[in-house]
C-alpha cells in the first residue's frame, strides 16, 4: 500500500492551476467541531484562508493548542500548509488532490527536524479519516494506520 501511495503522491506533487480542487475539499472541515479522543478541532475561513485551533486534552494540565493555516502559495502553484504546535515545533508543506484523497507532505521547520506525508478523505459529511507515514532511516514508515475524527455541530 505505501509503494502505491508514493508514487501516487509522487504523481501529483506537481504545481497545479487553482487552489480550488484542494480548498474546496478542505472547506468541508469549516463549521462544527471535530473530535477523536481527546483531540477537538475547529475551522473557520477568512478571505481564501482556512486556520484552525487544535486543542488536546482540553482542561487538563497537559492541554497543548495547535495552530494550522491552509492557503494558496502562487509561487509553489499549490495550497500549503503552516501548522504552529505551541510555538515549540512549526511545520511547512503542501496539500494536493488526487481522486477523493488529500495527499500532504510536510516538514519540521521549526523544533525536531522530520518529514511526513499525509493522505485524508472524507468518509461522509461529518467524517474525516487520515492516514500518517514518516520518513525515517531512509524510508517511510506507517506513523498511523487510520484516524477518523467525527464533527458535532
Amino acid at each position: 500500500m505505501t509503494v502505491w501511495m508514493t508514487a501516487a503522491l509522487a504523481a501529483v506533487m506537481v504545481g497545479q492551476e487553482s487552489p480550488e480542487p484542494v480548498m474546496s475539499e478542505l472547506r468541508k472541515l469549516v463549521g462544527g467541531t471535530w473530535k477523536n479522543g481527546p483531540v477537538e478541532q475547529e475551522f473557520t475561513e477568512e478571505k481564501g484562508t482556512i486556520r484552525g485551533l487544535v486543542v488536546v486534552a482540553r482542561g487538563t494540565p497537559n492541554e497543548f493548542k495547535l495552530r494550522p493555516t491552509l492557503g494558496w502559495d502562487d509561487r509553489a502553484k499549490k495550497v500549503f500548509y503552516l501548522d504552529d504546535h505551541g510555538g515549540k515545533s512549526v511545520y511547512f508543506g503542501h496539500i494536493v488532490k488526487n481522486g477523493d484523497r488529500l495527499f500532504w507532505e510536510f516538514e519540521s521547520i521549526v523544533g525536531t527536524p522530520g518529514k511526513w506525508r499525509l493522505w485524508t478523505w472524507f468518509a461522509g459529511p461529518d467524517e474525516y479519516c487520515s492516514k500518517m507515514d514518516e520518513w525515517k532511516d531512509g524510508k517511510w514508515s506507517t506513523v498511523s494506520k487510520l484516524s477518523t475524527l467525527k464533527r458535532s455541530r
